[in-house]
């Protein structure tokens, strides 16, 4: 997506990020992401993709998350911020640190 500028898999990429930092408790970055996403969406006049959306609502819930508590307020309004490059990057930057964790909850 960053060599091709192609805005379109973007949010789906962004809100699978969200849904795996849901996973990992990592809440805020979860928040932020999902809230780029949104924001991506509307600049290029695409709906995010349904499944994804629905998706992340499913874990957010099984994990008894609110998505609209005010504890997430500053998480969604920086995410709001992020341009596409500065989101796809986090997104990366982020997934790259999830990687290096072993099962142990320790740095491999």
């Amino acid at each position: 997506m960053r060599r091709t500028g192609n805005r379109h898999f973007a949010t789906g990429v962004l809100l699978i990020t969200a849904r795996i930092f849901v996973g990992v408790r990592q809440v805020g970055d979860a928040m932020r992401l999902a809230a780029a996403a949104g924001r991506l969406s509307a600049e290029i006049g695409e709906e995010p993709p349904p499944d994804e959306v629905k998706g992340l609502n499913r874990e957010l819930d099984a994990a008894g998350i609110d998505p609209a508590d005010e504890a997430h307020a500053a998480f969604r309004d920086a995410g709001r911020m992020l341009s596409f490059e500065a989101a796809i990057d986090e997104a990366t930057r982020a997934l790259q640190g999830i990687a290096l964790v072993n099962d142990s909850g320790k740095p491999a």
